[in-house]
């Protein structure tokens, strides 16, 4: 292997959610092997870096990422680490316009890491739009006369797929959760699979020898509080039609973010009494230890870290069946996890409510969870990115 095999992720905001804690855990993983890790980030968030991101160099960005002024630091700071590797671990908009002029200065290889399901850029486009609607009549008018229009037949689609096929021309490797995920997007750019630029790089997880198996009677959505993807507030509406039924049990809400205000107003709207925002918290080991039950009511995911963290906790999970990954994770439904029809408020609220009440079916669906994590040991990760590795070098 050549020289230059030291990686570099690149993030807007440094640690932040799952993408973050992921570039995290392959920094780990590749330690052992010599493989030095380093992050460029705009905002660097001191207080939330724990101490598990030891493993990772920051490097503070003057400038958004995507802004041209930061190419100077970009190429000293390859140049003097020997990083070989530059990974763009975000969405296709982030892949930075002047990735080919670093190249071009470094011989640094870049990789595109797509971390979510396929064109989430259009679905979270929609639902922000959507949101705005509720806010204004006359956005609403807008919205049905005009802009639904675009979206129904396509055309903003089209458009995130042209970005998708300039990502995939500039990348040396288009990373992907899962085979159906590459296969999906290489139809839509017109890419025939085989042969491709697509590699298959799963997000793992460590299985833990022991777990605390005496769970209180507590239900948790550990996650960014963000509208367009997570939909926490389906969540509270859920909670809404069952908490009566279920007194001694809670629901708690582990995260931080732009919906936090929204969700609180909700919640009071909806006289729930026994919901809990607990806030961010760095390490939320606690709160697995605790939970019976870790629940998704996202409208898309790509391969919630979440879920593999709660199964190796030996929490039971449920999600609405909303994309590839989740379903890979979860599947076979009520053995691994539980997949609800996306969006049916109704049959989630049954399908929780149905959990809440029976302990051995949590208990069941808890230790398949833990064993079928196997799928995804770092080992089987380690391999995916030696192989990908020393194919570039």
């Amino acid at each position: 292997m050549q020289k230059k095999m030291n990686i570099a992720f690149i993030h807007q905001d440094f640690p932040g959610g799952g993408t973050e804690m992921v570039s995290i855990n392959v920094a780990k993983l590749l330690e052992n092997s010599g493989t030095k890790a380093y992050v460029f980030a705009f905002n660097m968030h001191t207080d939330k870096i724990s101490s598990n991101v030891k493993n990772i160099t920051p490097i503070k960005l003057s400038y958004k990422f995507d802004d041209q002024r930061n190419l100077p630091t970009f190429i000293d700071s390859i140049n003097r680490y020997d990083i070989g590797i530059l990974i763009f671990p975000g969405g296709v908009y982030d892949i930075i316009p002047f990735a080919d002029i670093i190249r071009e200065k470094t011989s640094c290889k870049c990789i595109y890491m797509s971390h979510s399901k396929p064109f989430w850029e259009y679905i979270s486009m929609k639902e922000a739009v959507i949101a705005k609607t509720k806010k204004s009549i006359l956005k609403r008018i807008h919205w049905y006369l005009i802009r639904s229009h675009k979206f129904t037949f396509g055309v903003k689609k089209a458009r995130v797929c042209k970005i998708y096929k300039e990502c995939y021309d500039k990348a040396d490797i288009f990373g992907v959760l899962c085979e159906n995920y590459g296969r999906e997007i290489a139809k839509a750019i017109g890419v025939e699979y085989e042969g491709s630029k697509f590699r298959v790089l799963t997000n793992h997880i460590d299985v833990k020898d022991t777990y605390v198996k005496q769970k209180q009677k507590e239900v948790y959505f550990i996650g960014r509080l963000n509208y367009t993807a997570k939909r926490v507030d389906r969540l509270l509406k859920v909670w809404h039609l069952i908490e009566e039924r279920h007194p001694d049990w809670s629901l708690n809400i582990l995260g931080d973010g732009e919906e936090e205000h929204n969700l609180k107003a909700l919640a009071k709207k909806l006289g729930l009494k026994r919901v809990n925002f607990l806030g961010f918290v760095a390490n939320p080991q606690s709160h697995y230890d605790r939970a019976s039950i870790v629940c998704l009511t996202s409208t898309f995911e790509g391969w919630p870290m979440v879920q593999l963290e709660a199964q190796t906790n030996g929490c039971a999970t449920i999600a609405f069946d909303c994309s590839a990954g989740v379903r890979e994770i979860l599947s076979p439904s009520w053995e691994n996890g539980v997949l609800v029809k996306p969006f049916d408020i109704k049959a989630y609220a049954e399908a929780l409510s149905k959990l809440m009440g029976d302990k051995d079916l949590r208990d069941r669906i808890a230790e398949n969870g833990r064993e079928a994590l196997i799928r995804f040991s770092p080992e089987n990760t380690f391999k995916q990115w030696q192989g990908m590795m020393e194919e570039l070098s």
